[in-house]
Order: C-alpha cells, then sequence, then structure tokens
C-alpha cells in the first residue's frame, strides 16, 4: 500500500509540475510577442527570467521520469542534463549582459526610445494571472517534493516581480517616462544572473551526485 502512495504522489508531482510549465510557457509565448509589439526591453528581460524557471523545472521533471524508469545508465542521463542545464545557465548570463548594455544604452540616449507602456502593462498582467494559476496547483505539493516546493517558492516570488512589472509600465504608459523600462530591465537583467546561477549550482550538484551513483 505503502508503494501505491507513493507512486500516487509521484505522479501527481510530475502532473503539478507539467501544469505549472505550461503556464510559464504560454507566459513565454506572450512575453516574446509583447515584447515585438511594445517595444519594452523589461519584457524580453522578464522572458529570460521565466526560461530559467522553465528550465529548472524541465530539469526536474526528466530526473523524476529517470529516477521512476530506473534505467541503468541514468547517471549518464543525469550528467546529460547538468551539461545541458550549465549550458544553458552561461546563455542566460550573456543574455543578460547583452540586456543590461541596450538598457544602460537606452538610459543615455535620456529615454528618447518608445515604450507601448499600455501593451507592456497587459502583457504583465497576463503574467500575474499565469503566476496564481501555478501557484495554485503547485501549492498543494509542495510538501511531497523538493521540486515541487522550490517551483512554488519561485512562482510567489515572481508575483511579485509582475507586479511590480504593471505598476512600471502603468505609470509609463501615463507618464510617457520609457526610461522607467530601462531601469526595470536592469533590475531583470539581475534577477537572471542570479538565478542562471543558481541553475548552474543544480546543475553541479546534479552532475556530482550522478558521479558517485
Amino acid at each position: 500500500m505503502s508503494l501505491t502512495c507513493c507512486l500516487e504522489t509521484h505522479n501527481a508531482t510530475q502532473r503539478r509540475l507539467w501544469q505549472a510549465m505550461g503556464f510559464s510557457g504560454f507566459y513565454l509565448l506572450a512575453l516574446a510577442v509583447g515584447a515585438w509589439a511594445s517595444g519594452s526591453l523589461a519584457l524580453l528581460a522578464e522572458a529570460g527570467h521565466v526560461a530559467v524557471h522553465f528550465l529548472v523545472m524541465g530539469i526536474a521533471l526528466l530526473t523524476a521520469y529517470l529516477s521512476r524508469r530506473h534505467l541503468h545508465n541514468q547517471p549518464r542521463y543525469q550528467r546529460v542534463q547538468a551539461v545541458g542545464g550549465f549550458i544553458n545557465a552561461l546563455i542566460l548570463v550573456a543574455l543578460a549582459g547583452y540586456l543590461f548594455s541596450l538598457a544602460t544604452q537606452r538610459l543615455s540616449m535620456h529615454g528618447h526610445q518608445l515604450v507601448h507602456g499600455d501593451i507592456a502593462s497587459v502583457v504583465f498582467a497576463v503574467g500575474f494571472a499565469c503566476h496564481l494559476l501555478a501557484a495554485q496547483r503547485l501549492f498543494g505539493g509542495r510538501h511531497h517534493s523538493p521540486s515541487v516546493e522550490g517551483a512554488f517558492l519561485h512562482v510567489l516570488f515572481d508575483v511579485l516581480v509582475v507586479t511590480a512589472g504593471v505598476v512600471t509600465q502603468l505609470v509609463v504608459w501615463a507618464t510617457g517616462h520609457s526610461q522607467l523600462d530601462s531601469w526595470l530591465t536592469l533590475l531583470l537583467a539581475g534577477l537572471i544572473t542570479l538565478s542562471a546561477g543558481r541553475l548552474a549550482w543544480y546543475c553541479a550538484r546534479l552532475y556530482t551526485g550522478s558521479k558517485h551513483s
């Protein structure tokens, strides 16, 4: 009976992570379209930030799948996951540096770049809804899996980030101070760097753990 309970908990954990990834994926698409339509660097930076969490949940799902299948070469697959995740972390750090450069360049132009704050605020509002839905799905399983607990805490933090995004873009729309979008981009670029660092640390632990398996 305990084995059945473990399998049910495992399946529920995977479902919750898949659902959270679905909401994140939808938000990523909205961010890509919104960044193009609004000219907002902050939306592009938020896309990088969300991509980190998407990758972490994907790695957690694949690890859970491999552990359940009891594959003979599971350590090898874990090492491949770790290397792939580390490469993605480096790409995200490069993206953060690129966004930092663009944002500082815009600030040096004294905000002459047009940003449609109305469009950007709607996209951030979509992110607010997606994060709340994801948090609702992850809430019930946060005590059964470290992966779900970590994803839940990330989503809660992201709710605060998108709330700041909505407020900032509404101010941009109302006042025309587009340099606020650049300041928000700098903040998000810093968050991308921190999140990419955590992803790299997670992958390093996954890699070293697979070598001892």
